[in-house]
């Protein structure tokens, strides 16, 4: 899984760091990243949907210049005319949107995205060919979409030596069938070599056996009581902060839900989804809270793939089923499992970081199908699952989000307690004796990606 587009071939220029702050780009603080990433020549890229007026200003005024966010059809012509680089994804490609910037005197150097597509997704529709069918589809011009796709992302990423079929250029080539509106590849060349024809890898599978990037979830055992929810409360029923979710985008509502605490033990089980996020990279952390919304049955998931820190993250409605789904990706070495009340029904190894894996193309589309399969099977019915469960733990999308450190209020950037009722802790920090850390000033106002 990974954002695009990217042109083919390497580079000494810095990558480019996507900025994700609203207001949070003004502050004091943030400033100073920004600041220190201009220097060293760094492309700045933007994440501030429907950001508008004096604040668009303020933003674009730090450097941050590109957006890759969905925007109404004022906003997104407001934003072009200001020179930032508008990047449309495919929920952003809509006829509205493209209608009002063709309509411009001369169309913005536009680009066609991609974000977070699982294998199987690409198997079904594509990749950026999907994105310039679903563009042209809405209204944008085959060879306008073509310019979007290609020239115009090697000049944001200052790919000069690509982009265009030019003496001197990089050969990085693609041979279509049919029309260009198609955008039917058949045979793919990189770097003037022929690496796929015909929808297959021409090129040597590498031997990927050694590679820098294992060993990377720093657990090494799940509990046998990893999952029972202990907190220093009375004996009763106690009111809880949940996340409530939704089929459609990435927005988790603040919700509450009444839980039986007995024996300093919370009785999640058979009331509620549970949601466990615990620390891979070396630290003890651990938080949990309530997550509603989806008709789940018993089962589970488990996966290390978790923006934006990708910690070892479980969602189950039993203890049982979280414990054989966690230790299902910690025997991978990182990746997703999902279990159904018989056991574990699919997992997708990602060994490489715990967010990609070097296997076969094939393998992994098989095992990104299976594991949406299980969680629709399951209950969680979404547009995009994979996109959903990867963002619950994403503390810079709206409205509540959790993190190993404990639960974010995103839009008032600062931490919310886990009990609400006369028990919880307070939630100023210097009240509470700063249990947790102050929160992070990258922790910003957004919506949902």
């Amino acid at each position: 899984m990974r954002r695009s587009p990217r042109p083919a071939g390497r580079s000494r220029l810095p990558r480019p760091c996507a900025a994700r702050p609203i207001w949070g780009a003004l502050r004091p603080d943030y400033l100073q990243y920004v600041r220190v990433a201009r220097e060293r020549g760094t492309i700045l890229d933007g994440h501030c949907p429907n950001l508008s007026g004096e604040e668009l200003s303020k933003y674009l005024a730090t450097g941050i210049d590109s957006d890759h966010t969905k925007n109404t059809p004022e906003i997104a012509v407001e934003k072009a005319r200001l020179g930032m680089t508008v990047m449309l994804k495919e929920k952003c490609l809509l006829p509205e949107v493209v209608s009002a910037l063709t309509a411009l005197p001369q169309l913005p150097p536009l680009c066609l995205v991609t974000d977070d597509l699982a294998a199987d997704h690409i198997a079904a529709k594509g990749h950026l060919d999907h994105i310039g069918r679903t563009a042209v589809a809405a209204g944008l011009p085959p060879l306008d979409a073509l310019r979007a796709l290609t020239w115009n992302p090697a000049q944001r990423f200052r790919k000069y030596d690509r982009g265009v079929v030019a003496p001197s250029k990089r050969a990085d080539l693609l041979l279509l069938d049919g029309e260009l509106a198609d955008f039917a590849v058949h045979t793919v060349i990189a770097g003037g070599a022929v690496v796929a024809r015909g929808g297959e890898a021409t090129y040597p599978a590498p031997d990927v056996a050694d590679h820098p990037f294992a060993d990377s979830v720093h657990i090494a055992e799940i509990a046998p009581d990893e999952f029972r929810w202990r907190l220093d409360l009375p004996d009763r029923k106690h009111t809880f902060r949940a996340l409530r979710v939704n089929p459609v985008d990435t927005y988790t509502e603040a919700a509450e839900v009444q839980l039986e605490v007995v024996d300093g033990e919370v009785q999640w089980e058979g009331h509620v989804a549970l949601l466990w996020v615990r620390n891979r990279h070396g630290r003890p952390n651990t938080a949990c809270v309530p997550v509603i919304g989806m008709p789940l049955g018993d089962g589970a998931l488990s996966t290390t793939y978790a923006h934006d820190s990708h910690n070892f993250v479980t969602l189950g409605t039993t203890r049982r089923a979280m414990r054989a789904t966690a230790e299902a990706v910690l025997a991978d070495d990182g990746g997703v499992a999902v279990a159904h009340a018989g056991g574990v029904a699919a997992r997708l190894p990602l060994a490489v970081g715990g967010v990609m894996s070097a296997e076969p193309t094939a393998n992994v589309m098989a095992g990104s199908r299976r594991v949406r399969e299980a969680l629709e099977a399951w209950g969680w019915r979404h547009a995009n699952p994979f996109m959903s469960v990867s963002t619950l733990t994403l503390a810079v999308s709206p409205s509540v989000k959790i993190t190993d450190l404990g639960l974010v209020d995103v839009l008032a950037r600062d931490w919310t307690p886990q009990v609400l009722d006369c028990c919880h802790w307070p939630a100023n920090s210097s009240e509470r004796g700063a249990p947790w850390p102050t929160v992070p000033s990258t922790v910003p106002p957004t919506a949902p990606v």
